[in-house]
C-alpha cells in the first residue's frame, strides 16, 4: 500500500511541475505579446529628431572663391514616428542640399561677397527628403552666410606617390611620363602660396615586366569650393625594359700631365660592367665610356697604385663595377 501511494504521490507531483511549467509559459507568451504591444503604441507616436544636412554651393564664378567661413552645415528638426526613428538609426542616411548661388543676388563686403539665405525659405526642399508624414519643425541657422572672395591661380608640380618594384632583370627605361605633369591651383591667395606641389593617390606596383599606363587622381582639397585644380585626374606611363650585365674593354687615358713626362698604367685597359637596356644593346662600345685616374694624386703616389675613375658613361648604361678598381703605373720623363 506504502509503495502504491508513494507511485501516486510521484505521478501527481509530475503532473503539477507540468501544469506550472504550461502557466508559466502562458505568462512569459502574455509579458512578450504586452510588450510588444506597448512598444508598437509607443513607436507609432510622434517625436522629434535632428537631421544634419551638408550644404553645397554652385554656380560660383570662376574668378571667385567659397571662403572657408561661410556655412555648410543645416540642423533640420523634423517631427516623425518612433519607426521612423529606429529605422534611421539602424540604416543611416547622407543628407546634401545643392543651392545654386546664381539665384542670389550679393552684397559687397570691402573685398569679399556676401549671400545670406533665410532658411525659412528652403521648408519645402527640405521637407522633400522625408516622408509625407514627416514635417520640419525647425532649421537652424535661422541664415546661411556665403562669403565670397576673389580668387588666385598657380601652377604647381604634379608629384606621383607611386612605390614600384621591378620584376628580375627589368628596371625603368630611360624617364616616367604624367600627363598632365603641372596644374592651375585656383583659391585663397594666402593658402595657395603655402602650396608647393600636388599629390598623386598612392599606388603600389609590384614586379612590373611590361609598359604600365596608370589613371591618378590628384588629391583633392578638403573643400572643393575653397580650394579647386584644372584637373583632378592625371596619366602617368611608365616604360619598362628588360636589361641585361655586358663589360666593354676601356683603355685608360690621362688627360691633364705634364707634356714632358709619361705616365704608363698596368694594366692599360680595365673592364667595365653594366645593366644596359635591351633596346640600347646595339649602342654600346668602348668609346661610349673613358676612364682614368686623378693625374693631380699621382705625382704624389708614395706606392705607384692609383685608383680607377670612371670619368664619362652613356646615360643608358648603369655601371656596377669596374675591375680591377687599382693600376700600377709608371712616371717617366721623356
Amino acid at each position: 500500500m506504502t509503495s502504491g501511494n508513494d507511485n501516486i504521490s510521484f505521478d501527481e507531483q509530475k503532473n503539477n511541475q507540468k501544469h506550472l511549467k504550461r502557466k508559466l509559459n502562458i505568462f512569459l507568451f502574455c509579458l512578450i505579446l504586452a510588450s510588444a504591444m506597448w512598444l508598437m503604441i509607443r513607436l507609432s507616436r510622434d517625436y522629434s529628431q535632428n537631421v544634419i544636412f551638408s550644404v553645397n554651393y554652385k554656380g560660383i564664378q570662376q574668378n571667385n572663391i567659397l571662403v572657408p567661413s561661410s556655412d555648410t552645415v543645416l540642423v533640420v528638426t523634423i517631427q516623425t514616428s518612433g519607426y521612423n526613428i529606429i529605422y534611421n538609426r539602424i540604416f543611416p542616411k547622407k543628407y546634401n542640399l545643392s543651392l545654386d548661388l546664381k539665384q542670389y543676388t550679393p552684397k559687397i563686403e570691402g573685398d569679399f561677397f556676401e549671400i545670406n539665405i533665410e532658411t525659412k525659405s528652403l521648408t519645402d526642399r527640405l521637407a522633400s527628403y522625408f516622408s509625407k508624414n514627416d514635417r520640419v519643425i525647425s532649421v537652424l541657422p535661422s541664415n546661411l552666410k556665403i562669403k565670397l572672395e576673389k580668387a588666385f591661380a598657380k601652377k604647381v608640380p604634379v608629384k606621383a606617390n607611386v612605390d614600384i618594384t621591378y620584376a628580375k632583370q627589368f628596371s625603368l627605361y630611360k624617364n616616367i611620363f604624367i600627363e598632365p605633369d603641372s596644374v592651375f591651383i585656383i583659391g585663397n591667395k594666402k593658402l595657395v602660396d603655402t602650396i608647393k606641389y600636388i599629390s598623386t593617390e598612392k599606388k603600389e606596383l609590384k614586379d612590373l615586366s611590361a609598359n604600365t599606363y596608370l589613371d591618378l587622381k590628384l588629391i583633392s582639397p578638403l573643400n572643393k569650393l575653397s580650394m579647386r585644380y584644372s584637373t583632378y585626374q592625371v596619366k602617368m606611363y611608365i616604360p619598362v625594359a628588360q636589361y641585361t650585365e655586358e663589360f666593354v674593354d676601356v683603355p685608360i687615358i690621362f688627360d691633364s700631365i705634364p707634356l714632358d713626362y709619361q705616365i704608363i698604367p698596368y694594366p692599360d685597359k680595365v673592364r667595365c660592367y653594366f645593366f644596359v637596356s635591351i633596346p640600347d644593346y646595339n649602342k654600346i662600345s668602348s668609346d661610349s665610356f673613358k676612364v682614368g685616374c686623378n693625374e693631380a694624386e699621382i705625382f704624389h703616389s708614395k706606392n705607384n697604385i692609383a685608383r680607377v675613375i670612371l670619368k664619362k658613361t652613356p646615360s643608358f648604361a648603369k655601371l656596377q663595377r669596374i675591375e680591377p678598381e687599382n693600376i700600377e703605373f709608371l712616371i717617366r720623363k721623356k
